[in-house]
């Protein structure tokens, strides 16, 4: 079956080394369209059909199997993490704690939730959300911010609830109002590095995430922090 070319009319460009390049009306150009000093010449109906069909015959066409971009169409925008450094990163006071494990924020298979997701409360993503996993003997806990080149920024919060212990995405909040309290009492001040300076402009709190915390005393949790690129 003969293909017809709904263009009837080619344009053809003759370049100063007198080799021809075909151009197609209607948006569907196979090389760069003629300038106004081009020569142009039209082709005939018969001729237009016959490089028609040559230029969109089934060899001509790209593959799916051959083209990456066809193979892979939908391009993954998932940030990159980068986990910041703290500052005189405290260990443990007491033995007992040593081996107390991190709190871990998990996000479709991958560490680390957006913490301007936990403040406005979007956190249905968060693997097990409803775990009540703050283990706390007091009624308060204090989260320490230990950013590199600030001062150690510390706030408490409930540990507890009426009908139990925090549960992970509340404490991911509680993390997230901490800090957004530390950038915004920070922001005015630079830092030695400066690289890891917070507020608009530098490293902004929506670009924050919460990778896991990390308890270093009867009731005082570490926050691990990452930003995203």
């Amino acid at each position: 079956m003969v293909s017809i070319n709904p263009f009837p009319l080619l344009v053809q460009k003759m370049s100063a080394s007198s080799a021809f390049q075909w151009h197609e009306f209607g948006g569907m150009s196979t090389g760069t369209w003629p300038s106004s000093d081009d020569m142009l010449f039209l082709q005939s109906s018969s001729s237009s059909e016959e490089l028609w069909n040559d230029l969109h015959s089934p060899s001509q066409l790209p593959s799916p199997l051959s083209d990456p971009l066809l193979q892979n169409p939908m391009v993954s925008l998932e940030p990159l993490l980068t986990e910041i450094p703290r500052t005189n990163t405290s260990l443990p006071t007491q033995n007992e704690f040593l081996q107390c494990p991190s709190i871990q924020f998990w996000v479709d298979g991958k560490q680390g939730v957006r913490l301007l997701d936990a403040l406005q409360g979007d956190v249905a993503p968060l693997q097990d959300g409803d775990e009540e996993v703050m283990h706390a003997s007091s009624a308060k806990v204090s989260y320490r911010v230990e950013w590199l080149g600030y001062r150690p920024f510390t706030r408490q919060k409930y540990a507890r609830r009426v009908r139990g212990l925090q549960n992970r995405a509340k404490i991911a909040k509680q993390v997230a109002e901490v800090v957004g309290e530390f950038v915004t009492a920070q922001s005015r001040y630079v830092p030695s590095p400066a690289e890891w300076r917070v507020g608009r402009g530098y490293l902004e709190f929506s670009h924050l995430y919460l990778l896991e915390i990390r308890r270093i005393s009867r009731s005082t949790w570490v926050p691990v922090l990452a930003y995203a690129t």
